[in-house]
């Protein structure tokens, strides 16, 4: 209870460069989160076909499966690097002049400060009461709150007293993530879970949670060259932003690497703060621009157009399956990683059928059906669910807080795909892939995902994590 005061005294602070609390800045950004990316704070994805996430009444829930990314983040050593580069760039025009004009004339707050205070303890981790400003976007904030409904809308599958094991990838802000959610998970329950941690090394083979690390012949800059052609493209832009900052404030020379940054300064900055004036800066136009980078940045590294990027993604394709035909006794079989394994994932599971059809590199295409905030915003996540109605077994997707019908079979119960079809599915989007030999993997190493299975009787294999 003393947590939850604290923080939402906190979120209703008065900030120290406004006159307005976290929460009314917040709502007047709200309308920015969906142009932010894969950085956008967690948010569910548009429900463009209404259809309910409850079950029909007749039919019977067997098991779920989760994939999700972590929560809100500090930025990595190499994005601050480039952003705080743009901070550097406007104190210093400041100390020179005295004040700045314009959108960036919050500067001139004395108390303003870089959003990064600690580089050693806060780069790359997820962020938490204990070290950011605590906000409704704060990781250790959301992760609890996804645990504790998740349970609620779950936690029936699991019998009293039952320790759970999940799984997440060696990285800090993944298994905080999973961390946070069990307590928010077990919070009003008797139930236990133990989190167990799995190699993202490329030792680690087949038997990971994050395949693209293991694969050898997988190369996310593959297309950059291809991806040049769009940044020349958005050069206008850019200078436009450019002229505009050094029309306000005189002598302001901002680089063109400083002007491209101001979007990650906003991103990064609202998660760790709740809001950020760095996205005033930004206009609508300019933020759907920045917006279609990101996700077209994303899909040419790591989705359809990259090389061998269906093999990789066939192993988690594949181990998905076997979790519902080759039973591991767990009605819940639940997993945390990052972003680029979940697209990866989606780019066999869901999106196969643009394969010839790639995101446009020549202008913004509003209409494909890939776009990053939708999918991995911090904390995104796939829900798998198995069910029974009469007779017969379904399963179907759930991304984000609503129902993801397949294009190809939905016509069960719920917009459901007849459990037989959706195996013969996967089999097909798999054919002819294979991720041992597609991808190198060295004889040395594990040859198959076992993790699931295999903790049971290796107890040792794995290290916990609390």
């Amino acid at each position: 209870m003393q947590l939850q005061l604290y923080i939402a005294a906190a979120f209703l602070a008065i900030t120290c460069c406004s006159s307005k609390s976290i929460a009314e800045l917040q709502k007047e950004q709200e309308y920015i989160l969906p142009y932010l990316g894969g950085s956008s704070p967690y948010m569910p994805m548009k429900n463009k076909r209404f259809i309910d996430l409850e079950l029909p009444e007749t039919c019977k829930l067997n098991s779920v499966q989760l994939s999700q990314r972590h929560f809100s983040r500090y930025p990595t050593a190499s994005a601050n690097k480039l952003i705080k580069a743009l901070y550097t760039s406007v104190e210093s025009y400041k100390k020179k002049v005295g004040a700045l004009n314009g959108s960036l004339s919050f500067f001139n707050d004395d108390q303003y400060e870089y959003f990064v205070t600690d580089e050693d303890s806060q780069l790359g981790e997820l962020t938490k009461v204990s070290n950011s400003r605590p906000n409704k976007y704060t990781g250790e904030t959301c992760a609890r709150e996804f645990g504790y409904d998740f349970y609620h809308r779950y936690g029936s599958l699991l019998n009293d007293n039952e320790t759970l094991t999940v799984f997440a990838s060696d990285s800090d802000r993944v298994k905080d993530t999973a961390k946070y959610f069990a307590e928010g998970f077990t919070q009003s329950t008797n139930n236990n879970i133990t989190i167990l941690v799995i190699s993202e090394d490329a030792s680690a083979g087949a038997n990971t949670l994050t395949p693209y690390k293991s694969c050898n012949t997988f190369n996310s800059t593959y297309n950059d060259d291809l991806l040049d052609t769009f940044f020349a493209n958005r050069s206008a832009t850019l200078k436009g932003i450019q002229t505009r900052l050094a029309d306000e404030n005189p002598g302001l020379n901002l680089t063109i690497a400083n002007v491209e940054n101001i979007y990650d300064y906003c991103s990064f900055e609202l998660n760790v703060k709740g809001f950020s004036e760095m996205c005033n800066v930004l206009t609508r136009d300019e933020f759907t621009m920045f917006d279609y980078e990101a996700s077209l940045d994303h899909y040419y590294s790591y989705m359809n157009p990259t090389p061998n990027s269906a093999a990789v993604a066939s192993l988690l394709l594949n181990n998905s399956i076997e979790l519902l035909t080759r039973s591991n006794g767990n009605k819940l079989n639940l997993a945390w990683h990052h972003d680029t394994d979940i697209n990866n994932f989606l780019s066999l599971a869901l999106f196969n059928e643009t394969n010839n059809n790639y995101m446009s590199l020549d202008e913004i295409d509003f209409w494909f059906p890939f776009r990053r905030e939708d999918f991995t915003p911090m904390g995104g996540n796939i829900i798998l669910e198995d069910y029974t109605c009469g007779n017969e077994t379904y399963v179907r997707y759930i991304i984000n807080d609503s129902v993801y019908p397949l294009n190809d079979c939905n016509n069960g119960p719920g917009y459901g795909c007849k459990l037989d079809n959706f195996i013969e599915r996967a089999e097909a989007l798999m054919s002819g892939l294979d991720f041992i030999t597609d991808c190198e993997i060295s004889s040395e190493y594990p040859q198959e995902l076992t993790f699931w299975w295999d903790y049971k009787t290796n107890s040792t294999a794995y290290e916990t994590f609390a």
